[in-house]
């Protein structure tokens, strides 16, 4: 997911997570984070939902938008002098995001990487190349210091493809995360 910021290099601030992977029965953990909108998604990542209803309940739901591929925001939405405010509220939206990912237990992570498997054999119908994934147990024991993704894994060159493929291709083959959202 990522806190994307136009038309202001000061926003440039970019959060580490892909997307979010809505997991089911996350909904019964400890800390996890209950459904607050009823609405289909307009983003394609949950996390960019979390974060974007976060920074809601901080009062920037009018300053920040949802797009498919993050949340926006910009120096023409949060003034010079709301900045540093806004700052530290982003911050605290994705310190919630981040504990939420590192307390996921084996399982959670588990099912991420049955999602991840789901993926890539997406991305092969799709004409893209992989290598032989970790088996579930090299997944869950690397997933906090060196995950696998497959994604990363089928060399698809983003600066070269066009956004609105790029967009498609998410759509077709949704990215897995590596957090815990609501579904």
């Amino acid at each position: 997911m990522v806190l994307k910021h136009r038309n202001a290099p000061r926003f440039a601030l970019v959060a580490g997570v892909v997307g979010i992977l809505v997991l089911s029965g996350c909904a019964e953990s400890p800390g996890a984070v209950p459904k607050t909108r009823d609405l289909e998604p307009t983003s394609l990542s949950a996390g960019a939902e979390f974060l974007y209803e976060c920074l809601a309940e901080f009062g920037w739901g009018d300053a920040v938008k949802l797009e498919w591929d993050g949340v926006e925001a910009s120096s023409e939405t949060i003034p010079d002098a709301q900045y540093e405010h806004f700052d530290a509220d982003r911050s605290a939206c994705m310190k919630r995001l981040d504990d939420r990912t590192a307390a996921m237990s084996p399982r959670e992570v588990a099912e991420v990487y049955r999602h991840e498997l789901e993926t890539r054999e997406c991305l092969i119908k799709q004409g893209y190349a992989s290598s032989t994934p970790p088996s579930e147990q090299e997944f869950i024991d690397s997933y906090f210091s060196s995950p696998w993704m497959a994604y990363d894994d089928s060399g698809i060159d983003l600066a070269r493809m066009p956004q609105d493929e790029w967009k498609q291709l998410n759509i077709a083959c949704p990215q897995p995360s590596w957090a815990l959202g609501g579904d």
